[in-house]
């Protein structure tokens, strides 16, 4: 099948798109930005197989995501991939999206705290999406920027804060990546992919799908997992809102993620959300059906004890020895 896919796409890239890959590049469709009409590749889907459907599942234990990082401690991952997986779970980012952030990001061009301004794809850069960090991992942030981060060839945080502070100096940190693993050398994707499998590997962390049903192949968690639960978790938040509010909210998460297509990715989404609250009704039925029958075992087995006359318990008068021996 895949033979034949590539021969009909060698066949029309020759004789009919000029020797480009149909599959890849769509002069009408492909995107454009300030009128610049550069090929962007990756757009179209003419000859593409529909998507997976159990690609971005709602994992059924809620604690894999602290499984995860406690594999990465046990692995001894850097602190930079371990906070790189955090932001992923608790902010909803890329990969790319997390290594392009730079210190300027961080320092400078941070609306509020808490906010971390990110590139989407096609953005050329551009600061287009802000990140909301909880708290906690704001905080983790700054103290690995003034500790492991410092110590691996970067400047300590009093420093980066007084070249915030210059307007004459300050895009210099533009040039200097918040997760690194040396000075001012960013933190690859090849890194990160190694040191989380490794942790994914030790904890059993894999996906229990039909492939692995039908092969018995591990498919282990992987980094970009983390940001299809964080989505779960923000649909996990609206569904506790007053109904009224989720078309809104739904709107919110959509614009926040950055989709291209808000109405399909929702819609997507939501597939699988809505798999993953019916798994876990059946689940809890289950649960509560097999309480009830072990309740029920055990009443008929009380109700199945052969039945004793209460004459056998009653206590009564002794018999006197003239009624145990007549004719005394």
């Amino acid at each position: 099948m895949l033979g034949a896919v590539c021969a009909v796409t060698g066949i029309l890239a020759t004789q009919l798109f000029e020797g480009r890959d149909p599959s890849r590049v769509d002069l009408e469709h492909t995107r454009q930005r300030n009128n610049n009409a550069r090929r962007r590749t990756d757009t179209d889907r003419w000859l593409r197989m529909r998507s997976d459907p159990g690609i971005a599942p709602r994992l059924e234990d809620p604690r894999v995501f602290d499984r995860l990082m406690e594999g990465l401690r046990r692995t001894g991952a850097d602190e930079a991939v371990i906070l790189a997986h955090d932001l992923a779970r608790n902010a909803g980012n890329r990969f790319s999206q997390g290594a392009a952030i730079t210190m300027y990001d961080l320092l400078v061009d941070s609306p509020e705290p808490r906010q971390i301004p990110v590139i989407n794809k096609g953005s050329d850069g551009e600061r287009v999406l802000t990140l909301v960090v909880p708290r906690e991992l704001w905080d983790k942030l700054f103290v690995y920027v003034d500790g492991d981060r410092r110590l691996r060839g970067g400047l300590g945080l009093a420093e980066l804060r007084r070249t915030a502070a210059d307007r004459r100096n300050r895009s210099d940190l533009k040039t200097m990546p918040l997760f690194t693993l040396r000075g001012n050398e960013g933190l690859s994707y090849d890194r990160l992919y190694r040191q989380g499998k490794a942790a994914a590997v030790l904890m059993d962390l894999y996906r229990n799908d039909r492939e692995f049903r039908e092969t018995g192949v591990k498919r282990f968690v992987t980094f970009h997992l983390l940001r299809h639960e964080y989505v779960h978790s923000r649909m996990d938040a609206i569904e506790r809102m007053d109904r009224k509010l989720w078309p809104v909210e739904r709107k919110r998460l959509a614009a926040y993620m950055g989709w291209s297509d808000d109405e399909e990715m929702l819609a997507w989404y939501s597939a699988h959300h809505t798999r993953k609250n019916a798994l876990a009704s059946a689940v809890e039925y289950s649960k509560r059906i097999d309480a009830f029958e072990e309740v029920h075992e055990r009443q008929k087995a009380f109700d199945g004890l052969e039945a004793t006359s209460s004459e056998a318990y009653r206590v009564g008068r002794p018999r006197s020895l003239a009624e145990r021996f007549p004719g005394i």
